[in-house]
């Protein structure tokens, strides 16, 4: 199947450094690498989504008078069905709920 040679080509070749992220989340990251066989960029950037979502607007930064907040956009581009939605739903489920009670 092209899906999977494609997958198995990926994790042979490219590797999201996930040993960066603290150690009180790496439970979480090896459990999706492990159950979902995650794509290892896909749980990298869903994780730093889910850190920029959950740092929003209070984080900012002061450049020259001028004051700017620290967004972060991002893209997973995948094959269909290569997990990017259930690794996003996963990471980003909880805030998705706390956001929607302010909308």
């Amino acid at each position: 199947d092209a899906l999977e040679e494609e997958m198995r080509r990926r994790r042979a070749t490219l590797h999201f450094p996930l040993e960066v992220f603290p150690a009180r989340i790496m439970p979480l990251i090896e459990c999706m690498m492990r159950e979902m066989e995650g794509e290892r960029a896909f749980i990298g950037l869903g994780v730093l989504q889910a850190a920029a979502s959950a740092i929003g607007s209070a984080l900012r930064v002061n450049l020259n008078g001028w004051n700017v907040n620290l967004s972060m956009w991002s893209a997973l581009v995948g094959i269909s069905s290569s997990g990017k939605s259930m690794v996003q739903k996963i990471l980003l489920g909880e805030l998705t709920k706390i956001q929607s009670e302010f909308d």
